[in-house]
């Protein structure tokens, strides 16, 4: 297999929530550490992984009023379309270098659904990509309107594992259903997500569960561990080395957001399994050392 079938569109249909993130870095020895607010969220890194590429993005995301300011973190070539919700997604986002692979979630805001009535330019893209961020994001309605579009699809999971505490903590749980979205080209997620929504706790075994009955490939992240990836026909898994960020002064969050982006518009271009995930893995490593441009 040496890539997807090409769908006949040239755009990248993104739908992804913009957000604000309070990033916190734990100091050590009781210090109190390093916050900053900055802007986030799947439809930020998404877009910034996909533009770096060249490709045409289409963005549907969620904003409020007050929020719009946070389209002038995009890409300039970016197409915005802004779906009105009365709240942005706002997380605080705790990290301890000595775990980078570790984080607390802490969702302060949570936007609406983005409305189906406003989805524009599915006719016009190679295929759509899908990134919640908390199960409310992704909508019967919506799920319904992109099932009818027949366009390939790449779901990033996590969003679709997770729950939200009465103390706004994000934690995982088991997704109770799938969603019924066909055809699924590549469901990503990092392992511990991978295992929820396939309902295996074997990382290989969740793997071949996933492209046996939910897509053509899948991906499980492992942050500093590189990625496995899956293909619905092949007889193993193609294991992703990580590429080592030479330094750290990037953003320590949108990895896997940025790994999945890549991915995807690597193999719509025909690149092997191995090869656009070690892209993409590179892509990953070049948020975390040189993050992205200021507003």
């Amino acid at each position: 297999m040496t890539g997807p079938e090409r769908s006949g569109g040239d755009a990248v249909v993104l739908l992804a929530p913009l957000c604000v993130d309070e990033i916190v870095t734990r100091g050590g020895q009781g210090s109190v550490g390093v916050r900053r607010v900055a802007p986030g969220g799947v439809g930020l890194y998404a877009a910034w992984a996909l533009a770096r590429l060249g490709a045409r993005v289409i963005l549907h995301t969620p904003l409020a009023r007050a929020d719009v300011g946070l389209l002038s973190a995009l890409p300039p070539s970016v197409e915005a379309i802004v779906h009105p919700t009365r709240e942005t997604t706002r997380f605080r986002i705790e990290i301890d270098p000595g775990a980078p692979d570790e984080r607390l979630l802490l969702a302060i805001a949570a936007s609406d659904p983005l409305d189906p009535d406003r989805l524009s330019g599915l006719g016009e893209s190679a295929y759509i990509l899908l990134g919640p961020l908390l199960p409310r994001d992704l909508s019967r309605e919506i799920s319904d309107r992109l099932a009818a579009g027949g366009r390939p699809i790449d779901l990033g999971i996590q969003g679709l594992v997770r729950d939200v505490a009465p103390d706004g903590t994000v934690r995982m749980k088991p997704a109770m259903s799938r969603p019924s979205l066909q055809p699924l080209r590549i469901v990503a997620g990092d392992e511990a997500e991978v295992a929820l929504f396939s309902g295996v706790s074997d990382l290989e075994a969740a793997l071949l569960a996933l492209v046996r009955d939910s897509a053509r490939e899948a991906v499980a992240t492992a942050g500093s561990k590189g990625a496995r990836i899956r293909v619905r026909g092949e007889s193993a898994s193609h294991l992703i080395a990580p590429t080592p960020a030479r330094t750290g002064g990037g953003r320590p969050v949108g990895l896997g957001d940025t790994f999945l982006a890549a991915y995807g518009w690597h193999r719509e271009r025909g690149q092997a399994p191995q090869r656009a995930g070690a892209l993409a893995a590179s892509a990953a490593a070049a948020l975390l050392e040189e993050g992205l441009p200021a507003a």
